[in-house]
């Protein structure tokens, strides 16, 4: 009981620190009314009304509705019958059904029964977020080895990722890097879901990934991610998030990986080409093939992302080409 209450007390603490969660005049211009409607609460209701927010906003996993699931797994297999006969899907321009397409993804792939039981285990409902998860899940299962246990996600949004990973893999150390206002969505999701992990908050944190306390989960804002030990992490991932980012800040992150990750780390990179604007308005394009990689990188897989592509796609439309890449770092060059 003493170590909830300081648990409690710790989170509490966090919270306070980030001034996004109180001042409305402080928000996100990626993450916007989101971020907007999280407020620090500092009376008892506190845990409810963030779990409110968090269930009805687009990070937090879901709640279960078997009326949801059943009317998403109708359409999914509507979608899917018309997607085996005519290759694409209706509408991708509108999200109102992409949560359906990913379940027909599921269905397609004969992933869809072991989706099921997966989200079963947590107790959580289905989303377009918890799918791609999953889908992200099992393609790291396939490369990542049982001693890899040291893993970062840049980007991680509500931990949702980080909860499968914590929760199905020998993890020992699991890194979160975000913007403060999301790591507060995390850690309420990790406090409920993975209960027994020790958490470690920006505010708190020394330099050290190494606790003591058991399975650690570690959350860092974008600058302290220089923080960190090299040659410390096992694999590094990153879903998405460096599509929004400008040239210089991509580049920053992939030298922090190439720096922190160990003899052989494990990359998992999925981003999707994006038209931008430099500083002075002039366009360019985030193309993740362009991305400053190590060229002595050990590629295992670096193509179209089929998850994407199959949940985006449309009549007449094209989805914004998303590219997934695995590889591992040169073991001559970590650390540096």
């Amino acid at each position: 009981m003493n170590r909830e209450k300081s648990a409690a007390k710790r989170f509490h603490e966090f919270l306070a620190t980030v001034p996004e969660l109180r001042d409305p005049t402080h928000e996100s211009t990626f993450w916007g009314p989101h971020i907007k409607a999280f407020r620090l609460h500092e009376q008892p209701s506190e845990a409810e009304e963030l779990a409110t927010i968090v269930a009805t906003s687009e990070f937090g996993f879901r709640e279960k509705s078997t009326l949801r699931l059943l009317f998403d797994a109708t359409v999914a297999r509507f979608v899917n019958f018309i997607a085996t006969r005519l290759y694409f899907l209706s509408d991708s321009k509108s999200k109102k059904y992409e949560h359906a397409r990913a379940l027909a993804f599921m269905q397609k792939k004969g992933l869809y029964a072991d989706y099921l039981s997966f989200t079963q285990k947590f107790d959580i409902g289905s989303s377009m977020p918890s799918v791609r998860h999953y889908w992200y899940f099992l393609t790291l299962k396939k490369f990542l080895k049982p001693e890899e246990t040291a893993l970062l996600e840049i980007g991680s949004g509500a931990g949702n990722f980080a909860i499968f990973c914590l929760k199905e893999l020998p993890v020992s150390t699991y890194v979160l890097i975000d913007l403060p206002q999301m790591l507060a969505y995390a850690a309420f999701q990790l406090r409920r879901f993975t209960p027994g992990v020790h958490i470690i908050y920006p505010n708190e944190f020394r330099g050290s990934i190494d606790t003591g306390n058991g399975k650690t989960v570690v959350m860092l804002t974008p600058s302290q991610i220089a923080m960190l030990p090299p040659a410390s992490i096992d694999a590094l991932f990153n879903f998405n998030s460096f599509s929004e980012m400008d040239r210089e800040e991509i580049a920053r992150y992939l030298k922090e990986i190439y720096r922190v990750g160990k003899k052989n780390a494990l990359t998992y990179l999925v981003n999707r080409i994006k038209a931008m604007k430099d500083m002075q308005g002039v366009p360019y394009e985030n193309n993740p093939y362009l991305f400053p990689y190590r060229a002595d990188d050990e590629i295992f897989a670096m193509g179209l992302d089929e998850f994407h592509h199959f949940t985006r796609s449309g009549f007449n439309v094209i989805p914004a080409v998303t590219i997934s890449r695995i590889a591992r770092i040169n073991t001559e060059n970590t650390g540096e």
